[in-house]
């Protein structure tokens, strides 16, 4: 199964628009920084991190491919998911990056408070320690 890479934020371009919906650092219409402007934001990144016990980093890692990815597919405005990780005395940590054209529909994966972690039960059976709380960042590029 190939998973599809992040798809690349919009850029706003058309001339005479308001140069305060630019997402670039440089507006591609105007040519000039909208710094101090409030950029036009077109995805939104959602970070959670877990560290997984060493005997169980490469279930989780199946789970993500099996499991979680293919639901979220599935959800209206999902964008992309990816899964980093790295070796640590305790275990894997990783770290899950994922992508959302919106925090509305963040709302509808994750319910009416978007900073909660959503981790099965199974999930966090194979963890060590995990976040109960995830952050959201604006992708501008």
């Amino acid at each position: 199964m190939m998973w599809e890479g992040p798809r690349k934020p919009r850029v706003h371009a058309k001339v005479g628009q308001d140069r305060a919906r630019c997402s670039a650092r440089v507006c591609p219409a105007s040519g000039e920084d909208p710094a101090g402007h409030n950029p036009e934001v077109t995805v939104i990144s959602r970070h959670w991190r877990g560290l997984a016990r060493a005997s169980q980093a490469e279930t989780y890692v199946r789970h993500l491919r099996t499991e979680t990815f293919p639901t979220l597919r599935k959800l209206p405005g999902f964008v992309s998911a990816s899964i980093l990780s790295r070796r640590l005395g305790a275990g894997v940590e990783f770290l899950i990056v994922t992508q959302w054209e919106s925090l509305d529909a963040i709302v509808g994966f994750a319910g009416a408070d978007p900073e909660a972690a959503v981790v099965p039960a199974e999930v966090a059976g194979m963890m060590v320690e995990y976040d109960r709380r995830v952050r959201h960042f604006e992708v501008i590029e």
